[in-house]
């Protein structure tokens, strides 16, 4: 249902928004040299990717209903 939503809305991510968010996380595991080679695949961009949409959705639905 959140998916419908986001796509009814029209929300997306650009690139940059994507790279900015998988720094962040980068920056939480700088210690970690096993966790940071793990931010370059493809499937946890994604997953970061589709985190950060959702919250993206849920802070329109908030604004839309304040």
């Amino acid at each position: 249902m959140l998916s419908e939503i986001t796509k009814a809305e029209g929300i997306t991510l650009t690139d940059q928004e994507i790279d900015q968010h998988v720094e962040m996380h980068k920056q939480q595991y700088a210690n970690n040299p096993e966790a940071l080679k793990q931010f370059e695949s493809p499937e946890v961009r994604s997953d970061i990717a589709n985190h950060f949409l959702s919250e993206k959705t849920i802070d329109k639905l908030i604004a839309l209903n304040s």
